[in-house]
């Protein structure tokens, strides 16, 4: 019996193994399709496949930016060592290009090159390299140079390039192999990386290599690349996905936040420890020009998807050594802006104690990038992408069926329109314009795909009429408010242009009275900036637009308010407000005291799974507030959507609210 328990544990432990190394494989095609289309410069990464994949535009972002944030720290640790000697460790190298992207560039003179991973690993890539005459041409004499117990170890003196098949587990091992190379000395200038390989070992294992480098190493830096932030709905379908694949993140749950993952390497002996998200990376580190480069490859519209992938990757360095501690943290430091405590408006954070989740009984709504709006104690939730209420197959789709809830019945009707009338649109509005009306407007299907018209709906027992009216403005992530006696006020979003095949957000602002007649009115651009993916609300005889992303992709922390009656612009700055951001906890709900200047954040409780990400809310009455939809595709991982909507009981908000 224990015999059997051993051989069971042992071939639990060799799918594992396997598992990970497949996700070498697909890296490796993702990486490619990266590179092929521009996002960044590869030329010999495709000669380690021998196939082509064409990845998403998200997917292919993703590996962007993790090629940049590598980059960014290895190209300065060869900067700073371009004088003297120096080494350079990938652990976990797969089938990884850097050495011959960084020969080529001649960054390698006098640096000594070593990749490790697991032996079948190694023994496959030196297969590659020998037989394909572009890589073998950087190092022909490779060759193997020692083998302890099925380990080999391969060099090239030519080009100083050391690999070695071994399980990084075995740091006795490793470190005997290493010591008896002549070339490699651990007081040399080291930089050691470690590209989503650590996070696939046991707490027990890692914490045992990091240990063995922060006392082998003098002066060092180790940088890693891995996932933080498990708890969250994206963080939980991440890992549910390496679940599946058989490669569980390990360390993920013991180490789960930035600060977590710091002090961790603090304390198995490293002296500093710097650590930057993707997110902030991409935001504060990617020039503008860069950014317009990206995206201008592809069509693009997974923003909010994007910024949860970018929050759930850092890039941490961790240094010993008074040469590597001091470049590493200046590298660091440029990189993190300043922080702008000059707000013109007050804000004040609470915690999720102040908000009780409940889930509605009746399940609706299951989409995101729809809708909502009310006649009466009805709700229509229109468009966007999901599950049809009626499908027992859950297909996701983009959706072009309106769901009618009745709030006080309890019922949900979906609702049979005439065929075509209103597409199916994904990022469009749909406002209230009366007792029994509503407006449904522009929107897209593809990105490359924008609706140019608007369909108003009249809504009768039983009868319902809609009526088409191209506007000729087409636009989608616009935003949409109903203004009495004069129509809807239509602002921005962003335009697809087939002629150039680039993308613009737009700055530009419209009236359509009850008669179709369409007005441009004026847009003060010294006060608002074009943005996309904003809020418009009326209060009083203002409109209030808050939020959105600029053409650089920032969230905006702004609140912007337009009379309508001279449509002159104000700007009042405050903190980010709602969707997906780049800080660690997700946006909460925020109360904005225009009278005051104050506003007031509270943290929603996260336990429930709910994703408040492209969704729609609905202020039932003044203490609850009803979330229909929302969700997002999980990078590689899987979907989320709130299945159900949820009611968050504000009602201790208002009570904390009156007593500040």
């Amino acid at each position: 019996m224990e015999e059997a328990f051993k051989i069971n544990q042992k071939s639990s432990k060799l799918r594992n193994d396997s598992a990970v190394q497949g996700t070498n494989d697909s890296s490796v095609l993702s990486k490619i399709s990266a590179a092929q289309l521009g996002y960044c410069k590869d030329d010999y990464l495709a000669h380690f496949a021998s196939k082509k994949a064409r990845r998403s535009p998200l997917v292919n972002r993703g590996y962007y930016i993790r090629a940049k944030l590598i980059d960014y720290v290895i190209k300065e640790f060869l900067h700073q060592v371009s004088e003297g000697h120096s080494q350079i460790i990938n652990l976990g190298a797969g089938f990884d290009s850097t050495f011959f992207r960084l020969k080529d560039l001649s960054l390698l003179a006098n640096t000594f090159f070593i990749e490790i991973d697991f032996p079948d690993v190694i023994n496959r890539k030196i297969n590659l390299i020998k037989n394909n005459p572009i890589l073998n041409e950087f190092c022909s004499d490779l060759e193997t140079v020692k083998e302890i117990n099925g380990n080999k170890v391969y060099q090239s003196l030519k080009s100083n390039l050391l690999l070695i098949g071994i399980d990084l587990r075995n740091s006795e091992l490793l470190e005997a192999i290493l010591k008896s190379i002549p070339q490699f000395n651990e007081n040399l200038p080291t930089f050691l990386l470690s590209e989503v390989v650590m996070t696939y070992m046991s707490v027990k294992s890692c914490n045992g290599l990091i240990k063995w480098i922060s006392e082998t190493f003098t002066n060092c830096v180790l940088t890693v690349y891995e996932q933080i932030n498990p708890f969250d709905p994206f963080g939980e379908v991440m890992c549910s996905h390496f679940n599946k694949l058989g490669s569980p993140l390990r360390c993920i749950l013991k180490y789960p936040f930035e600060d977590d993952q710091k002090k961790r390497y603090k304390n198995e002996g490293f002296s500093d420890v710097f650590s930057i998200k993707a997110s902030e990376f991409y935001q504060y580190c990617t020039s503008d020009k860069e950014k317009k480069r990206i995206d201008d490859i592809e069509l693009f519209d997974e923003y909010e998807p994007w910024h949860l992938k970018c929050s759930h990757y850092i890039l941490l360095s961790a240094t010993k050594g008074n040469f590597c501690s001091e470049f590493i943290r200046n590298l660091y430091t440029n990189s993190k802006p300043k922080i702008d405590t000059n707000k013109h408006l007050n804000l004040i954070k609470f915690d999720s104690s102040h908000i009780n989740y409940k889930p509605y009984p009746i399940k609706f709504g299951s989409r995101f990038g729809h809708s909502l709006c009310s006649l009466g104690s009805k709700l229509f939730i229109y468009g966007g992408f999901g599950e049809l209420a009626t499908d027992p197959f859950c297909k996701h789709l983009r959706l072009a069926s309106v769901e009618e809830f009745n709030l006080e019945q309890m019922n949900l009707n979906v609702l049979e329109l005439p065929v075509n009338s209103l597409g199916d649109r994904i990022f469009q509005d749909c406002t209230t314009t009366g007792e029994n009306s509503m407006v449904v407007t522009l929107g897209r299907s593809n990105p490359s795909k924008m609706f140019e018209s608007i369909v108003r709906v009249n809504y009768l027992e039983n009868n319902i009429q809609t009526e088409s009216i191209n506007i000729k403005i087409p636009r989608f992530r616009h935003a949409v408010c109903s203004i009495p006696n004069s129509g809807l006020f239509i602002y921005g979003g962003k335009y697809y242009d087939e002629t150039t095949n680039t993308s613009r957000i737009l700055n530009d602002a419209y009236v359509l009275d009850e008669s179709n007649n369409l007005k441009k009115v004026f847009v003060d651009e010294n006060i608002i900036t074009a943005r996309h993916s904003m809020c418009i609300n009326l209060w009083n005889n203002f409109l209030i637009v808050s939020g959105g992303l600029d053409e650089n992709e920032n969230p905006l922390s702004d609140l912007i308010l337009i009379s309508i009656e001279t449509y002159e612009y104000r700007k009042i700055s405050l903190n980010k407000v709602g969707g997906a951001n780049f800080e660690q906890n997700p946006p909460g709900i925020c109360f904005v005291d225009l009278k005051k200047f104050v506003a007031y954040e509270f943290d929603v409780p996260n336990e429930n799974r709910l994703m408040l990400v492209c969704h729609q809310s609905h202020l039932i009455d003044k203490n609850n507030l009803l979330i229909v939809g929302g969700g997002a595709v999980c990078f590689t991982f899987g979907t989320h959507l709130n299945k159900q909507p949820s009611i968050l009981d504000i009602s201790k908000c208002w009570s904390e609210i009156s007593q500040n």
